[in-house]
């Protein structure tokens, strides 16, 4: 995928030098980044797709009951969410 982007900028006459990258939290993505990028490069994490994720731990956890009967879970998980 990098490499598409970067042979259009090349063909625009565009430095394709990216400084920070925004996406959800996928490790792959993470590593593919770091791999191309070097590991100094900025990821910066979507907060939907944070949101997103913890709910996901949630369900997995099997909490949904916790979550509706427990209103302090409730308004932690809120607060980090």
């Amino acid at each position: 995928m990098f490499e598409l982007v970067e042979e259009a900028c090349n063909r625009n006459g565009i430095t394709f030098q990216p400084k920070t990258f925004q996406i959800d939290f996928e490790i792959g993505m993470v590593s593919a980044i770091k791999q191309k990028f070097g590991p100094n490069i900025c990821i910066k994490g979507c907060l939907f797709h944070f949101g997103q994720a913890l709910w996901r731990k949630v369900v997995d956890l099997k909490l949904q009951t916790l979550y509706k009967d427990d209103e302090t879970f409730r308004k932690l998980f809120r607060r980090i969410s």
